[in-house]
């Protein structure tokens, strides 16, 4: 579609707007958790060191879930256009629906990122031309990874779609 400059800049400070409201309410929601558990975890730990240790895994395994369940809401505000609250049940359905195949597409993206900042570190030591290089091949590998992430909300958006389709006919 053509869209007109001044339309086209009304979505880009909408979507920010979107995106930032949702990090700060996903911070102070982190925070209202964050705070009761590590009480708990202090009172657990003095009471029992094993217990304490034990609880804090829990709570870092709980806080894990919580982030890989809110991994597509920027995603979902941007690309579909969504409100905060669309966006947060749409990403948890998403993950709900192919949870392993997210968790092997957070880990695979992950481990390439790191990988290739770790090799792009050693690249930058070598000479003033290694630092132009690893700009633009850190610029080539984020963006293949942004992408990646796009095309994988948008076609397991469009499976459930047409599975949910299937289904009422």
């Amino acid at each position: 579609k053509a869209l007109s400059i001044n339309i086209l800049a009304g979505r880009i400070v909408r979507h920010w707007l979107r995106t930032i409201g949702f990090l700060m309410l996903f911070g102070l929601g982190l925070l209202m958790i964050y705070i009761p558990g590590v009480i708990g975890i202090t009172v657990l730990a003095l009471i029992s060191p094993m217990l304490g240790s034990g609880a804090l895994f829990l709570f870092a395994g709980l806080i894990v879930v919580i982030l890989l369940y809110l991994y597509f809401v920027t995603t979902a505000l941007v690309l579909d256009d969504l409100a905060i609250g669309h966006a947060v049940r749409r990403s948890i359905y998403l993950v709900r629906r192919n949870f392993w195949n997210t968790v092997g597409f957070v880990l695979l993206t992950t481990l390439i990122s790191t990988g290739m900042s770790l090799l792009f570190r050693q690249i930058t030591q070598w000479h003033t031309l290694g630092v132009a290089f690893a700009t633009l091949g850190n610029s080539f590998i984020g963006t293949g990874l942004a992408m990646s992430l796009l095309v994988y909300y948008r076609t397991r958006i469009l499976a459930m779609q047409q599975e949910e389709t299937i289904s009422i006919a």
